[in-house]
């Protein structure tokens, strides 16, 4: 089996997530809203009390998706200001269709490379970067995470935090029989696809994890997708952040809270601050 570890994949892997043709009809669309604020709650919960930031709060999220985060911030009342930077034109879309729908006016969605959009310097309280879209930016581009833990540190205010998530790939690894696994989930029914499906490679030499997906649809249509993200550990996220100037670091295992287990873990999060002088 020849693995294709074209490392440009990601720049077209999420074309057609979340496109707003996805969805048949306005009850689909917004139940899916629903499921995804739901989603979020936990996290935007997260953000104001893991990072002690004074509400409402300016943020910036890079792979913001359809920035159900800083909607359901906007939802609580807790958001000055959002910027919202999305690649994926259908998920930028469907984020705009709902910022349209809802009347957002805190929020601002660009379809764009993070490193393209100017922050104000110290204009913000918080930076995120979630759902394992730090991971994905490295094959993009070898200069990103560093580009973009810099573009974060100068545009915190002071004592101001970034936060970012990715997949514990060290559980990832031991699940793993001669570098691969494959597995299924089963989609909430407000999803546009019912199954999905991974298979998983790790490529040592270059530290990365080839990940190939299969949606398939309730009516037997389907979608694939691939994307190539690089395999961080905790030290190796804690050396970037600190030589940046980071410090006052959590390393946590999931939105409760909980500390990160290497070994059990779903999520790696790491929260680390700006010193506030």
């Amino acid at each position: 089996m020849t693995i294709d570890w074209n490392e440009n994949k990601n720049f077209s892997s999420y074309d057609q997530v979340e496109a707003p043709d996805n969805y048949r009809s306005v009850e689909e669309m917004d139940s899916y809203r629903r499921e995804r604020l739901a989603f979020c709650g936990l996290r935007a919960e997260f953000l104001l009390t893991g990072c002690g930031a004074t509400v409402p709060v300016d943020v910036v999220e890079v792979g913001a998706g359809s920035s159900a985060l800083l909607y359901s911030l906007s939802n609580l009342g807790m958001l000055k200001s959002g910027v919202a930077i999305e690649l994926s034109e259908s998920r930028h879309r469907f984020a705009e269709r709902w910022r349209e729908d809802k009347d957002f006016q805190n929020i601002v969605n660009h379809c764009a490379d993070f490193a393209q959009i100017k922050h104000e310097p110290k204009s913000k309280d918080i930076f995120v970067c979630i759902d394992n879209t730090f991971s994905l930016i490295g094959p993009e581009n070898a200069a990103y995470p560093q580009r973009l833990v810099d573009l974060a540190f100068d545009a915190l205010r002071p004592g101001g935090s970034i936060v970012i998530e990715i997949h514990n790939q060290e559980k990832v690894f031991a699940a793993m029989h001669e570098d691969q696994r494959q597995l299924w989930i089963e989609l909430p029914e407000t999803n546009a696809f019912k199954f999905a499906l991974y298979r998983q490679t790790r490529n040592r030499t270059k530290n990365l994890i080839l990940s190939e997906t299969i949606y398939l649809r309730r009516d037997g249509a389907e979608r694939r997708k691939a994307d190539m993200e690089i395999a961080y550990t905790r030290p190796m996220l804690e050396v970037l952040l600190r030589d940046v100037g980071f410090a006052d670091f959590q390393f946590m295992g999931g939105y409760d809270g909980a500390e990160f287990d290497p070994a059990k873990s779903e999520y790696l999060i790491v929260v680390a601050r700006k010193p506030a002088h």
